[in-house]
């Protein structure tokens, strides 16, 4: 390879992997320093994730009047495709009858435990569980009181509630 093309390749790779680099040239002859520098992981330009100001609020295991298998698709396609998007919202609330989702099976609660890995707080109403006696079959996310939520739900910028 010539110097000249060397050298960008060089520096190339330098940046995109969280290096900087240093070059030091002599005649036609160089020498090339990759470090790693320090930096938060944690910081908000690092997330590989964004996480909007936002809380999505599900009172039922079904979203819509009517046909209430229709409303479970319709439901399970929303929580899959808010799992796939970039944007997340901060928070999914689960009240009512849609705490089932997090303890049943299928793709609604699938949805529900990848937006938990990908950092989204799901937070499910403490009273609904037990009046449908599921708190023993949680899957996926927190119990919480009505306290726990409402507070979390003030501190949102934007509810959408399904």
């Amino acid at each position: 390879m010539r110097p000249a093309v060397s050298r960008k390749k060089a520096g190339r790779y330098a940046c995109p992997t969280g290096t900087t680099g240093e070059q030091e040239f002599e005649d036609s002859q160089f020498l090339v320093r990759m470090f790693k520098h320090e930096f938060d992981p944690h910081a908000p330009w690092r997330r590989t994730q964004n996480h909007l100001d936002i809380a999505v609020v599900l009172t039922s295991e079904s979203w819509g009047s009517g046909d209430e298998k229709l409303g479970g698709m319709l439901l399970s396609d929303f929580l899959l495709t808010l799992a796939e998007r970039r944007e997340k919202p901060r928070f999914v609330f689960l009240l009512h009858s849609a705490v089932k989702l997090a303890a049943g099976s299928g793709q609604a609660l699938d949805s529900l435990k990848k937006l938990e890995a990908l950092g989204v707080r799901i937070l499910l109403s403490k009273t609904s569980l037990a009046h449908y006696k599921l708190e023993k079959e949680v899957r996926v996310g927190e119990v919480g009181t009505m306290m726990d939520i409402v507070n979390w739900l003030c501190k949102v910028g934007k509810v959408v509630t399904l």
